[in-house]
């Protein structure tokens, strides 16, 4: 009899078991139904979950009152689905149904997506643990999509390097700017509140020009400190122009620009030797920093990107354009506008600091320039006809 017992609470266990996996897998399908075919979304999912002991560690797996309690605990399953849908989500962006149905059937892409998942996994510490677990406005998950998740990785992993020790306390301030205004981009584009993350990346933009122009010539920084107190002082106080920045005004090299406001945020450029007789244009502006650097070539980059999407941020500031019907659209522009900045600006930092560029055994950057040149063939690829076929499903 207590053998018979054990036998019949043991298939008791298992149906029950059985059961409550059933049950969320129905669950899981409601929530991701209209994002991803279903039986797909199942499939990787059990395929992730055999590497159950490589993710694990990545998961908090205590569930104490406090967790509990506070909502705080790791919703595992939830999770990892939002990652699969993310990352399958961007590689089928302007497919049609065909081809997005090879897609699923291609035993290659499925090992590929699954390898996705899992670094993704090793690197949510630094990005999903932080993310809502529903966004303010419904549409797509942005933040899951490879390319923002990974920029998401490299602001939070900057921020807390540049809690270290750092050597030159104002040019550590360039980089805490930076960063802070790109995790609130990435936090926008998260809430898929993706019109008003496009005066931030404007900010993002200017403070990452002007940083490329103090690396190459540190001599500036102290001219640059001094002008940022005549601004800090002027703004916050209201007072008038101090009576310093009022000779350094009329004792200006360049005396054509007649404009105090102009020359209060970039007065400082005076300070660099040869930078009026390189300018041809628009001396005192963010403009002609990037005219310097380009002509100078000390990076040996193109800028031509940055200079696109930062004439279109200006529509945005200035409200003369509003969101489109099309979130994706914006979702190109803003995650290559980041990339382009925050990339070469975590290089920098990087060198600094002397951090690891990876994060544990990812290569960041690597997986970064793959997603960058995939979203940027994808942007090309943009029209009418393609945006309503992706929408429509």
């Amino acid at each position: 009899m207590e053998g018979l017992s054990k036998d019949i609470w043991l298939k008791n266990a298992d149906y029950e078991l059985n059961e409550f996996l059933k049950q969320r897998e129905n669950a899981l399908k409601r929530i991701f139904n209209k994002r991803i075919k279903q039986s797909f979304l199942i499939e990787i999912l059990h395929r992730v979950e055999e590497k159950w002991d490589i993710i694990s560690s990545y998961f908090n797996m205590n569930f104490d009152n406090i967790s509990m309690i506070s909502g705080t605990g790791d919703y595992i399953h939830y999770e990892i689905c939002r990652m699969i849908v993310g990352i399958h989500r961007s590689n089928c962006i302007f497919l049609k149904d065909d081809e997005r149905r090879n897609k699923e059937k291609d035993e290659s892409y499925k090992k590929e997506l699954v390898v996705e998942v899992v670094n993704n996994i090793k690197l949510r510490s630094f990005s999903a643990v932080f993310f809502r677990k529903k966004s303010i406005i419904q549409g797509d998950e942005f933040a899951f999509f490879p390319l923002i998740y990974r920029l998401f990785v490299i602001v939070v992993k900057s921020l807390d390097d540049l809690c270290k020790d750092y050597p030159t306390v104002h040019l550590q301030q360039f980089f805490v700017n930076i960063f802070n205004k790109s995790l609130a981009a990435l936090s926008l584009i998260e809430d898929n509140l993706l019109e008003d993350a496009y005066p931030i990346c404007r900010l993002i933009i200017e403070l990452y020009f002007k940083l490329l122009l103090i690396e190459v010539n540190p001599e500036l920084l102290d001219a640059h400190e001094k002008f940022s107190d005549y601004d800090f002082k002027k703004s916050c106080y209201g007072i008038d122009y101090p009576e310093e920045f009022e000779k350094s005004f009329k004792e200006r090299k360049y005396k054509n620009d007649r404009s105090k406001i102009n020359f209060l945020h970039y007065g400082w450029l005076d300070s660099l030797e040869d930078y009026h007789s390189v300018v041809k244009n628009s001396h005192y502006s963010i403009t002609g920093i990037i005219e310097y650097l380009e002509i100078k070539n000390y990076y040996q980059m193109d800028f031509k990107w940055l200079k696109a999407l930062y004439k279109m941020c200006h529509s945005y500031t200035h409200g003369n354009v509003y969101q489109s019907r099309y979130p994706l659209l914006h979702y190109f522009e803003l995650g290559i506008l980041l990339f382009y900045t925050l990339n070469h600006t975590y290089l920098i930092l990087c060198e600094h600091t002397k951090a690891n560029k990876n994060v544990g055994d990812i290569d960041v950057l690597a997986l970064l320039n793959n997603d960058v040149l995939k979203t940027i063939e994808q942007y090309k690829n943009s029209n009418e006809e393609n945006f309503k076929l992706y929408y429509k499903k």
